[in-house]
């Protein structure tokens, strides 16, 4: 498996989860809903004054998931037909924060309304209570959420603090504190090696999530093999 390469475009960090999570929680906030209730996405996004709710885009081409559409109703959340219940309910979300965010966020608007959407898909004390009930297995995580495994392996990161790295072929995403980490050759190395300080957890095809779990044995590990700073 090649080096990670980490051009600055490659790389990518949520906001800041504190934004996000306030991001969500206002959202809750304006469609009356408890901070703490897993509510769905639709039922959300029905409840969210401006919205007309979510229909289908039955013989409509969209170039993404979901997209937002203003009718005769006002803004309503297109989503495309056939698509997997996760990424459909995640389409939502993710229009949800758009419609939220606005004009609040300049930069990188696709970024922010995702982790906005994993704040709202798993808000942090139910996340809390689901792993310290079930431990940190984000497949088990995404069924119980329904959401994918590599954002409920993210939002591990989050809500503990713990860094995660979570390598896809197209880029390499990180949670928790910045701390460097080794090449991704060396990540797989110390995880086939059984080396206590790194878990390597297969989630979605070709994609890999790597928890730390003793900070001062990774950083000393990267020391070691010259690793790059992610994040």
């Amino acid at each position: 498996m090649r080096a990670i390469e980490l051009p600055a475009a490659s790389v990518r960090r949520a906001m800041d989860v504190w934004e996000s999570d306030a991001w969500a929680l206002d959202i809750r906030r304006r469609a009356n809903v408890d901070p703490d209730e897993v509510v769905r996405p639709s039922e959300l996004a029905r409840r969210l004054p401006g919205l007309a709710g979510v229909v289908q885009a039955k013989g409509l081409r969209l170039v993404k998931d979901g997209e937002l559409q203003r009718g005769p109703e006002g803004w309503r959340i297109v989503v495309r037909a056939g698509i997997p219940l996760v990424r459909a309910r995640f389409a939502v979300l993710h229009e949800i924060a758009e419609f939220a965010i606005g004009d609040a966020v300049d930069e990188h608007i696709d970024h922010a309304c995702n982790a906005v959407a994993a704040s709202l898909a798993m808000p942090r004390r139910p996340f809390g209570r689901a792993l310290r009930a079930h431990g940190g297995d984000p497949h088990r995580l995404g069924e119980i959420f329904v959401v994918s495994s590599i954002a409920a392996a993210l939002r591990i990161g989050e809500v503990t603090r713990m860094p995660v790295a979570v390598v896809t072929p197209r880029r390499v995403w990180t949670r928790g504190p910045e701390i460097v980490w080794p090449s991704e050759d060396e990540l797989q190395r110390i995880a086939r090696a059984g080396r206590q300080a790194l878990r390597a957890v297969p989630l979605e095809p070709r994609c890999v999530g790597f928890f730390v779990d003793d900070l001062d044995a990774i950083e000393l590990l990267a020391g070691e093999k010259n690793g790059s700073q992610i994040g």
